[in-house]
């Protein structure tokens, strides 16, 4: 596996991971016919648009390769509701169901975290459904609930959890990285 900065050739892939992992890591969380509306072409025009205008100097994404096929992505940059303890944020990171538990979010995480650190945005935070079945991922990387907001999907008012990194002190290391390979 190799991670790797999006081209714009990615934007399909993009698009299919994140409806794709919306599906079905949110069914019976959020309202069906939102799932249901939720269309590739837009997804794809959506990643075109962010790849193209950039949301600021310090945003980025990452995607996973395995084979040639992107598994994979994270996407993160500055804090964005000034929050006063947290600069940086974890906007996104989905991964195909059928490479879940391999490591691969892992990965994308240290090194989404990296760049944020090495763009002086630390400590960071990642906004999460609380319903998520699959937001224990985000305290086994060892992020603390800090937070908790309400947010409206689909017509529905849903909890959403704020985890914070504060003490990720040490670069990405040839080990981590071998390890979660």
């Amino acid at each position: 596996m190799r991670i790797r900065e999006p081209a714009l050739e990615d934007t399909a892939s993009l698009a299919r991971i994140q409806v794709d992992t919306w599906r079905t890591t949110y069914h019976g969380i959020v309202p069906s016919d939102y799932l249901a509306g939720m269309m590739y072409t837009d997804a794809e025009s959506r990643w075109r648009e962010r790849f193209t205008h950039r949301m600021s100097d310090n945003w980025h994404a990452l995607v996973a390769e395995l084979d040639t096929q992107v598994i994979g992505f994270v996407v993160g940059g500055p804090e964005r509701v000034q929050d006063p303890e947290y600069s940086g944020e974890i906007y996104a990171i989905y991964v195909l169901p059928e490479y879940q538990g391999r490591g691969v979010g892992k990965r994308l995480f240290l090194e989404s975290i990296s760049k944020l650190k090495s763009n002086g945005l630390h400590p960071v935070m990642a906004w999460v459904l609380e319903e998520n079945p699959n937001r224990g991922f985000y305290e086994t990387l060892g992020g603390e609930l800090v937070r908790r907001r309400k947010v409206e999907i689909g017509g529905a008012l849903l909890s959403e959890v704020g985890y914070g990194w504060n003490a990720i002190q040490h670069p990405i290391s040839q080990a981590a990285r071998e390890e979660s390979a």
